[in-house]
């Protein structure tokens, strides 16, 4: 449950948001690794990365991620 209500809400800051008609979908930390892979901070996904021997500390945007 608590993972889906993460879901929803990471979905619903990019809803109707696009760049160069296409839709955005995530962001790209410099680290290589989605904003969804980071940890909750005082925003979805702007703490610490998740993936496993990722030493990335803050998420740090870096591009769009486009559908």
């Amino acid at each position: 449950m608590i993972q889906t209500n993460r879901i929803e809400r990471y979905q619903a800051i990019f809803k109707g948001l696009k760049v160069d008609g296409k839709q955005v979908i995530g962001e790209m930390c410099s680290c290589g690794h989605t904003r969804f892979d980071h940890q909750d901070h005082f925003s979805i996904g702007h703490g610490k990365c998740l993936v496993k021997d990722c030493i990335c500390g803050q998420f740090t945007w870096q591009s769009w991620e486009l559908a």
